[in-house]
């Protein structure tokens, strides 16, 4: 027994579009939550490479022993934590009232490890401060 259907020749053309139409779908949203998804973790190992950076720039003050290169310390801080130290500013401070100390500001970019976010964002920026005052 024939349908009008299969009569016309039509044997199941729509329903292998729509499963290959559904795979394309699948498959680009898959690609838009990796994408998403390492541009987070760049942004949370960004931070975490500033965040080092400003400290082993801090740690490097001459007021608690250090050898007093914060901006050195501060780049193997970064390069410890895969990024690449971009910026570094090492500035004595004045708080009103209180004894100088020194305090190390840092710019830290990492590589996102997804070629297509490499490719759309490029590197993927942080900053981080640290600072010491004497007798805290």
């Amino acid at each position: 027994m024939s349908t009008p259907a299969m009569e016309r020749g039509e044997h199941g053309g729509a329903a292998l579009l729509a499963v290959l139409g559904t795979f394309i779908l699948l498959s680009a949203g898959l690609l838009v939550l990796s994408a998403v998804t390492d541009l987070g973790i760049a942004a949370a190992r960004a931070r975490t490479a500033a965040d080092a950076a400003a400290l082993a720039g801090a740690g490097a003050s001459p007021l608690i022993g250090g050898d007093g290169d914060t901006c050195d310390d501060a780049r193997r801080g970064a390069e410890a934590n895969d990024g690449r130290l971009l910026r570094c500013r090492s500035a004595a401070t004045v708080a009103a009232g209180a004894s100088a100390g020194s305090a190390v500001e840092v710019e830290v970019a990492v590589e996102p490890r997804n070629a297509l976010v490499r490719r759309l964002v490029g590197d993927v920026r942080a900053r981080a401060a640290a600072g010491l005052r004497p007798g805290d």
